[in-house]
């Protein structure tokens, strides 16, 4: 119930976010434009070439925080933060992994949350065997938890 809950502030974390945005693209030009596609190097436009309206873009920003940009008709229109520093998005996926997990026990193709991830993928149990195999341990809410520690040398 505790995972449900979860999914559920997830998804509605998703939503205002989603919300957030609309405003913004209702704000582009209803008439499309001849598009543009990058090269080496985005082609840059204003927002305003656009129609596009910068304020709304830095609202956008401020909320969804870190970096990014806006694109459209091929142009980059709008940027904030430091695209150029890598950025660590596995937790932004959450939602959506713990979505799909969820749907897959809904639809009966897992059992539940606590089954191993080897009866799907049998070649977790022979994987590691200098670490006594401790990849064939792991189950689906750890990996919806990211916490399985696939791929690290370590238990």
């Amino acid at each position: 119930m505790r995972l449900l809950s979860t999914y559920r502030r997830s998804r509605s974390t998703i939503q205002r976010r989603f919300v957030l945005a609309l405003p913004v693209l209702a704000l582009a030009a209803a008439t499309p434009a001849a598009e543009t596609y990058p090269d080496k190097t985005w082609q840059t436009k204003s927002p305003a070439q656009v129609g596009m309206k910068a304020d709304a873009l830095d609202a956008l920003a401020h909320h969804v925080g870190g970096c990014g940009c806006v694109v459209r008709h091929g142009y980059l229109v709008y940027t904030w933060g430091d695209a150029g520093k890598r950025g660590d998005v596995a937790s932004a996926c959450k939602p959506v992994y713990v979505h799909l997990l969820i749907e897959a026990i809904e639809e009966g193709r897992i059992k539940s949350l606590r089954d191993p991830v080897s009866s799907v993928e049998p070649r977790l149990k022979t994987l590691n065997p200098n670490l006594n195999h401790k990849d064939r341990d792991i189950q689906w809410w750890h990996l919806a938890n990211q916490i399985s520690c696939y791929g690290v040398r370590e238990r």
